[in-house]
């Protein structure tokens, strides 16, 4: 996420220095798609932050996943990345978008999590409650 937004961050600071707009890519990219594109970008990069070996050890490229999973290139995704960032306002709404996904799959992950913990406390306990039976039943 970190080269994300710097890289985002220098395409901004070179658009803003010239004077045209950008035009519209040839292969113009969805905006709603971008928004996705731009959220798998994050994932993929805090998992490499998280583990960097996870996906070089599974030989996974995420930028080739990313061009694999929405049929595109990347020259695409740079004339398209760039022509968003063009319009700050625009971009900005989108990652913005992006960031409530983020913390929307993580309150969903913390429900799943808390779920899974509960119901390994409770088999835990009934297992802990099955031996004392099995330890009383043997002393009787």
């Amino acid at each position: 996420m970190k080269k994300i937004v710097l890289f985002s961050v220098m395409l901004l600071a070179v658009i803003g220095c010239k004077e045209t707009v950008v035009d519209v890519p040839e292969k113009l990219i969805e905006e709603e798609k971008m928004v996705d594109i731009f959220y798998d970008l994050s994932l993929l990069e805090a998992m490499l932050n998280y583990n960097p070996t996870l996906m070089s050890r599974n030989n996974i490229n995420p930028y080739t996943y990313i061009y694999d999973k929405y049929g595109i290139d990347s020259l695409q995704f740079v004339a398209n990345n760039k022509y968003y960032a063009s319009d700050i306002k625009k971009y900005d709404k989108m990652y913005e978008k992006v960031k409530v996904r983020m913390e929307q799959s993580k309150a969903d992950f913390d429900t799943l999590l808390k779920k899974q913990t509960n119901n390994l406390e409770k088999v835990k306990a009934k297992d802990s409650l099955t031996r004392r039976t099995k330890r009383q039943m043997i002393k009787d």
